[in-house]
C-alpha cells in the first residue's frame, strides 16, 4: 500500500476493475433484493474485495472496502452498516478483534467471518462464537453459501436464480 495506507476504494473518482468507478456502482446499487443496505467487506486481497463488491452492488446494496482490520474497525465506527463481511487473518486487528470491537460499537451490525479452508490459527472463530458470532464462511465459499449467511444475518430472502449462479436483477 503505497498510498500512505489510504484506501482508494472509497474515493468517488476510483475504478474498480471493471473500469467502473465507485460512484457509478454506488449509483446503480439501489436496485434489488439488498437496496438500502449498507455493507462494509474488509479482506486484505483485493480479488476478494472486487468480486464481493460485485455480487453485493449487483443486488443493489451500497458497499465499502477496507483493506485491513483497523481500517475496517474505523471505518464501521464512522459509518452505520448493516453487515460486515471480514477475512479472520488480515494485517493489524484479525477477524476476531474486528468482530469484537464493531459489536462494541454497532450492537446491530451483523458480522460474518470469512478464512479460507477452515485456517484460524487466532481460535477467531471459537473466541468470537462465544461472544455471539453466527455467521462464518470458508474460502472458497459458493454463492449460495453467501447468500445463505446473508439471508441469516439479514433476515433477506436472496435466492440462487434458476439458470444458475449468475445474478438476476
Amino acid at each position: 500500500m503505497g498510498d500512505g495506507g489510504k484506501d482508494t476504494t472509497r474515493d468517488k473518482a476510483a475504478t474498480d476493475g471493471r473500469g467502473v468507478s465507485a460512484a457509478e456502482a454506488e449509483a446503480a446499487a439501489g436496485d434489488g433484493p439488498l437496496a438500502g443496505r449498507r455493507m462494509l467487506i474488509a479482506d486484505d486481497e483485493p480479488t476478494i474485495l472486487e468480486s464481493l463488491r460485485s455480487i453485493l452492488t449487483g443486488l443493489g446494496a451500497t458497499v465499502d472496502l477496507a483493506r485491513d482490520g483497523r481500517q475496517a474497525v474505523e471505518m464501521a465506527l464512522a459509518t452505520p452498516y448493516d453487515l460486515v463481511l471480514s477475512d479472520i487473518r488480515m494485517p493489524y486487528k484479525n477477524g476476531y478483534e474486528v468482530f469484537r470491537d464493531i459489536r462494541a460499537a454497532q450492537p446491530r451490525t451483523a458480522v460474518i467471518l470469512m478464512t479460507a479452508f477452515g485456517y484460524d490459527p487466532s481460535h477467531a472463530i471459537v473466541r468470537a462464537s462465544e461472544d455471539g458470532l453466527r455467521a462464518v464462511l470458508l474460502k472458497p465459499f459458493k454463492m449460495r453459501a453467501l447468500f445463505d449467511q446473508i439471508n441469516q444475518a439479514l433476515g433477506t430472502e436472496l435466492r440462487m436464480p434458476a439458470g444458475g449462479p449468475g445474478l438476476q436483477r
